[in-house]
Parts: structure tokens; sequence; C-alpha cells
């Protein structure tokens, strides 16, 4: 009986071969899309469930009252001493471990790569389960002058992974230290959110064998809780532990209210669930899979739709066999199982199609995705037994209305031509108004990205960003004294000026408590951002002066005592802009206001202009910059790259230019508009599909209508708008239920930036156009094509 099905099926499909196309290639698009979405968001969620303890690792991180950065107040580093206190006194905690993230250059016989690495106490391959190739993992970090390289990093370094043993010359900033390799380890799979290359023993470094404080937080804190202890008695006891250790500090004597709240956070919550700052990891985001799982079902849906409504359409067409068939014998439920069967025959044929499709893109949307997701990800048992019963999934929930309608069919009414058609005709009213609206939402959504990220590029921020090179320096004489470096590169043809600083104009992410102040009322503070800025700062970038000037070079008094104010600033001390210049504060041993410029951004555009002082301290220089000529840009770089290696005391060039560094503050936005992007595309190319094939199916219904309109004088554009009207109606219901839904849903995304467009009218009536075009295409061809046919032979078809 199944081999009867499945050949009465084949049979069908093959009979009419322009629907069982379509609905085929709707099927594998919707698919594919969906099990590209669906590995994706696997990865995702599959971040540090690798290791054997991962239930029961967490991180400790804090909230700090009244101290928000970067729009939270919650933090990823905590106190060195936790380190012992979160094992010896938190009842619950089996072991507890602290790294800290550095870039340090690593040498071998004189040639160096500048890498990122983390600093680890001893109990690190036992919290985590990173394996060893060679070493003991209870011992790797027992001692100071340790390192584990990863494969790849020994391979770099000395040519070959068997290296225990050999010696790596180690720099950090001011520390020197020569370090023995002790272990090798394969890299980090991609899906763990500590990526490195390599672990250096914490002992190494001076601070950590130095202790530190309870007030100052510099470390990520893991740790490994027993089998029994629940996460929110962790919490109570932690907060017992700060009670006793922080709250007899100075400083939180004077303000009790502020003593930070520390609490776990689940080690698999990381990757998706943190929004803590000084996180280190490369992160991803819950909404953003939310998103992109609500997409893949929609675009799922949009495929199952196409099927539904033309199976029922056809229902015309196939209601003789029905009754013939009903009248031999064949009762509903084996009706059901033939329509059934031919859906699942399609669903099989699309799901084969899909997985070439999806084989075939990985790789460019793994790129895009910046994910490693590989074909091997899909020739996995989960994704398998996923894809089958997916398959079987679609198959039943897109022939189970058809099959159902068909099934109960009379045989009596359908053999005398008496087909039931408007309550079938009012679900593919629906199904088609669904579809569109769907697709709506997903174009607004692309629209508005794409508008807030060209509106983010073309921002006037206030400062100069275009032409201008950044060199990260990191070797700590050349940060105490850039000024060599930048003499031979102020001499370098085509470059116009030369600056140094502490932070990039654009990002600058340090600040400090401003409580006092001339006029100051009792007990005002404010948090005020800070960078330290060298000569010709204020001229290289262009900042606009309301008040007063910047710093005076042959001014020793104005270096040293005095301080350049934004606007914010000076309105949160209540000051004018033209009254700040010569009143007394006290900020960083610096008293004097020598100017004021107007407000600009020196953060994402997701927060407001913050109060902001700039210091002269050319010894403090973590970035020196240079503005360039666009015309010689290959031959400049060229020669920055040999005077730098002249003064870097071998430490590679880490060069950017500013206006990519402004744009890769929002590379997760981008990255999500390129992507839904191209899944709306599919989206709506789908829904076109669909709508192609009722259109030609009702051009084909109503050949004879069309023949006899021509034929009384009908004129062919005419035709195409009787034809096109009822599909028309259809799309604009579609735009007025998914309009306001978009609008509702983008002006949510948008409020996490503190600037961004407006979501109005125009672009709403763009999108209705593009949906009406689109709409258009798919039935006007078919339509056309009907209303140029020879009315002769239109009379003569049968119905």
């Amino acid at each position: 009986m199944f081999r009867n099905y499945v050949r009465i099926a084949v049979r069908s499909l093959n009979r009419h071969r322009l629907y069982s196309l379509i609905n085929i290639l709707g099927l594998a698009i919707g698919l594919a899309a969906f099990f590209l979405i669906g590995l994706f968001v696997r990865h995702e969620q599959s971040f540090d469930r690798f290791h054997e303890q991962a239930d029961r690792i967490f991180r400790v991180v804090q909230e700090q009252p009244e101290n928000m950065y970067l729009g939270t107040n919650h933090f990823a580093v905590t106190p060195r001493p936790l380190l012992e206190a979160l094992v010896d006194e938190v009842p619950g905690v089996e072991a507890s471990v602290q790294i800290n993230d550095l870039e340090a250059l690593l040498e071998v016989d004189g040639t160096g790569f500048f890498e990122p690495g983390i600093l680890a106490s001893r109990e690190f391959f036992r919290v985590f389960s990173f394996p060893l190739d060679s070493g003991d993992p209870a011992t790797a970090l027992s001692g100071p002058d340790r390192i584990v390289l990863t494969r790849s990093m020994a391979e770099r370094l000395f040519g070959e992974q068997d290296v225990v043993g050999r010696l790596v010359q180690y720099r950090y900033y001011s520390t020197e230290r020569t370090l023995e390799v002790v272990a090798v380890m394969p890299d980090p799979p991609s899906n763990s959110h500590l990526q490195f290359g390599y672990v250096i023993s914490y002992l190494t470094s001076p601070g950590w064998s130095e202790g530190g404080q309870w007030g100052n937080n510099s470390y990520l804190t893991y740790g490994l809780a027993d089998k029994t202890v629940d996460p929110e008695q962790l919490d109570a006891r932690l907060a017992s532990l700060i009670q006793t250790h922080m709250a007899d500090l100075d400083w939180l004597k004077e303000n009790p209210e502020r003593l930070p709240r520390f609490y776990v956070q689940p080690l698999t919550d990381i990757h998706l669930l943190s929004r803590v700052n000084f996180d280190p990891a490369v992160l991803g985001d819950m909404r953003y899979i939310r998103l992109f799982t609500v997409v893949a079902f929609l675009i799922l849906a949009t495929a199952c739709i196409n099927y539904m409504n033309l199976a029922t359409a056809r229902s015309t067409v196939r209601a003789r066999e029905v009754g013939i068939r009903k009248v031999s014998g064949a009762d509903r439920p084996q009706l059901m199982r033939q329509f059934l069967g031919e859906a699942l025959v399609t669903s099989l044929l699309a799901v084969l199609m899909a997985f070439l499709l999806s084989a075939a893109v990985l790789g460019p949307l793994s790129t895009l995705l910046e994910r490693d997701i590989s074909l091997t990800s899909l020739i996995q048992p989960g994704p398998i037994l996923f894809l089958l019963a997916t398959t079987i999934l679609v198959g039943l929930v897109a022939g189970s209305w058809p099959a159902l309608f068909m099934a109960s069919m009379k045989p009596a009414s359908v053999l005398k031509g008496n087909v039931p058609g408007n309550r079938r005709s009012r679900l593919r009213n629906v199904l088609v108004v669904a579809q569109f609206g769907l697709g709506i939402v997903l174009v607004v959504g692309v629209v508005v990205i794409r508008q807030q990220m060209d509106f983010v590029s073309s921002f006037d921020t206030g400062v100069t960003r275009e032409q201008i090179v950044a060199l990260r320096v990191r070797d700590n004489d050349l940060r105490t004294d850039p000024s060599a470096l930048l003499t031979s590169m102020e001499s370098i043809p085509g470059i116009r000026a030369v600056s140094s600083s502490g932070h990039l104009p654009i990002r600058i992410s340090s600040n400090s408590g401003m409580s006092d102040w001339e006029g100051a009322p009792e007990g005002a503070s404010f948090h005020l951002w800070q960078s330290s800025i060298g000569d010709n700062f204020e001229d290289m970038f262009e900042l606009e002066f309301v008040a007063g000037g910047g710093f005076d070079r042959d001014r020793v008094v104005d270096q040293e005592e005095g301080l350049i104010l934004n606007q914010a600033a000076i309105r949160a001390l209540g000051w004018t802009d033209q009254e700040a210049i010569g009143r007394r504060l006290e900020f960083q041993g610096r008293s004097r206001v020598l100017g004021v410029v107007r407000d600009f951004h020196f953060q994402s555009l997701k927060q407001e202009i913050a109060p902001l002082a700039l210091l002269y301290a050319a010894d403090r220089a973590s970035y020196v910059m240079a503005r360039i000529d666009a015309a010689h840009t290959t031959d400049i770089l060229t020669a920055i790259e040999a005077t730098w290696n002249e003064h870097a005391n071998g430490y590679p060039l880490d060069l950017e230019f500013l206006d990519d560094s402004f744009r890769a503050q929002y590379a997760s936005e981008l990255r999500l508009g390129r992507i839904l992007q191209w899944f709306t595309l599919l989206a709506l190319f789908v829904a076109a599909l669909g709508l192609f094939g009722l259109a030609a199916f009702t051009a084909q219904q109503r050949t004879r209508e069309i023949g006899i309109r021509k034929a009384l004088g009908a004129t062919a554009p005419s035709l195409v708008l009787l034809l096109s009207r009822d599909f028309g109606r259809l799309v604009m219901t579609a735009f007025l239920i998914g309009a306001p839904i978009a609008w509702l849903a983008m002006q949510e995304w948008l409020s996490t930036y503190a600037y961004h467009v407006d979501v109005g009218l125009s672009t709403m009536v763009l999108v209705g156009v593009a949906a009406a075009g689109v709409a258009f295409v798919s039935v006007g061809f078919q339509a056309m094509r009907a209303s140029l046919a020879d009315p002769v032979v239109s009379l003569r078809h049968e119905g």
C-alpha cells in the first residue's frame, strides 16, 4: 500500500511539473534557510558546554551601585583576594581560578609575535577541561615563568609542536621574563568564550605575587561549585563575604550605599546572556538568536504556506479524481494518506535539494557570521536526525490541510462539478496575507538597520576621523617618551600632522569621580571621563573651542596644571562656557581650566555625550597618530612601518585607520543587517514564488472568462488589472498589518542607540511600494501572458 501511495505521488508530481517545481523549490529554499540558521543557533548555544563540569562552573561578576559605565553598572572584573576567599570562606565552592587577558610580545631567536593570551592561576586546568597534548595539567601553572602554548602558537614560534622545555622571551609593557614551555595544548574550540594562544602562570606577574586589595578590581574570577549547591545560596554567601571584607574600607564607610553586590554567572550563560563591562570574550547576543530563530520559522512557514495554497487551489482540478476514488471504495483515511504521501515525497525531494543548497553556501555564511561552522556540522547524528524530523514535520504540516480538505469532498457533488470554494479561497487569502505580512516586517527591519548604519557612518561626531592612522604603543620606553618616533614620522613626506594620546578620541574608556570644584553643592559628584593627550592633538582632530584655548607647549604651567573640558563637563559643573576659564577645580592633580571644546562623540552613538577632560601628558602615549595624504597612502604606510621598526624595540606594528575603528564599534549591527538582508530576500523570493504559482493557476482557471472578455473588446491592460487586482488587495492588507508590527519592533531596536534615525512614513511607503512591486512582477507576468492569448483558443479551453 505504501509503495502504491509513493507511486501515485511521483506520478502526480510528474504530471504537473510547474506546480511541482514551485513547491519543491520553495520548500527547499525554506528548509535550507531553516537548516543554516539552526546550525548557527546550535553553535551559539553550544558555547562552553564542552567542559566536563560546565554545569558547575560559574563566573563571579559584580554590580556597583551608582557607577554606570558604558550603559551598565555590572562588571566582570573582581578583586585579587577573592581567589582564596572563594574557596576558604564560601561553602559549596570546590576550586577557584583567576585569569587576566593580555597581549604580550613572545620572542624566539629574535623573531617575535604579538599575540593574545591569558595569565591564569594554578587551578586553571582543573576547573576548565582544556586537554594537554603534553605536560601535567596539575603542575603546569604551579610556579613562575611557566607557559603553556597552543598547537598553533607553538608552530608559529618554533616551527614544530614538540617544544616542551624550550624557552620563550616574554615582554608585557615593563615586564620582561624568560619563560619555559611546560605543556602544549590544542587550540581552544571555536565555541569557547575564552580564546587565547598561550597560558602563563600568574606567579610570573609581579602584581599577582604582591597580592592585591579588596578595593581594586582587575581579575576575572571563576569557581567550581559543589554538585549539591544552589546558585542562589552562592549569591547569599558571596554577599556575606563581601560584607566581611569590604564594608570596612574607608571609602565604603563614607558611602555604605555603594557597597558592591557580587553574584554568580553560570559559565554557559556568558556567551549569549552576559552584558557586563570589561568582559574580554567575543560575545553573542540572545536577542539576535531569538530574531534569527523567528526568521527561520517564518521562512519555513512561508514555504509551507506556498504548498498549502497551491494544493488547495488545485483541488478543483483534482476534485473529479477524488470523486472517482471515493465511488470506487476509497475511504477518507485512505485519501488523506494519499495526499499526505504526496506532501512527504515533495518534502523529501525538497530536503535533498536543501541539503545541497546548505552545503554550497555554508562556507560564505560562516565567514559572514564570523563563526566556525563547517560542512561537518551538517554531517552529524544530531543534525541528520533533525533533518529527517523536519522533513516529516514539514510534509505533515504542509499536506495536512489539503489532505483534510480534499478527503472530505462529497463524491456526488464533485462528480457534478460542484466544488466548495468560498472557505478554501478565504484560507488562501489569509495565507497570502500572512506570507507578505511577514515579508514586510523583515523588509522594514532590513531597511531601518541599513538606514541606521548609514546614519552612523556619516554622522558628524565632532572629531576628524578621515585619513588618520593610529599606532598602538606597547613598549614601555616608547610609551613614556614617544618624541623620537613622532619626530621621525613628522619628517615622512605626506604626513600632515602627528600626535599622541592615552585613548583614541572615538573610544575613550577611562573615568574617575569628580567632587571638588568651585561652587560645588554639598555632597555633589559625577564621573568625568578622561584621556591624556600630546602636542597638536587639538589641531590634528580639529576640536572646536567655544571658550579659552589648548595647551601651550612653551608654558609648563599649562601642561602641569591645565585641563580642557567639553561642554557636557561644564554643564555638570554648573558653569557657563566662558566663566569656566580660570575657575578652580581639582581633578587628577590638575586645577585650571584652559579651554572648553564643543561636545564631540568619544564613545559609541549608543551612549549620550558624557563629561570629558583632556589632560596634557605626553609621557602616557598608548597611541601615536598621524594624519596622512590620501594620494600616497601605500608609500606613507610603508615609510611608517620602517620608522616604527627603528623605534619600537622589537614590537610589531599594530596600525589601524580611525574611521575603520569607528565602524568596528558597530560590527555586530552591520553583520546583523547583512544576514537579515539575505534571509529577507529568500523569504520574499519564496513568497513571490507562491504568488507566481497561484497567479498561473488562477489564469488557467479563468481562461474561458478571459477569452469572452477579449471577444467583447477588453484590452490587455484591463485584463492584467483584472487578474492582478485581487492579489493587490491582499498585499495591501498584508502591508496594513505588517507595517505597524515592524514599526514597533524597530522602535525597540533603535532605543538601544542614544542617536538614531526615525522610522518615518517615507520608509513605510517605500517598503509598501517594494512589496507591491514584488507582487505585481509575480502576478503580472502570468496576467499579461493570459491577456495576450488568442481568444479563440481560450474559448475552446475546458476549465
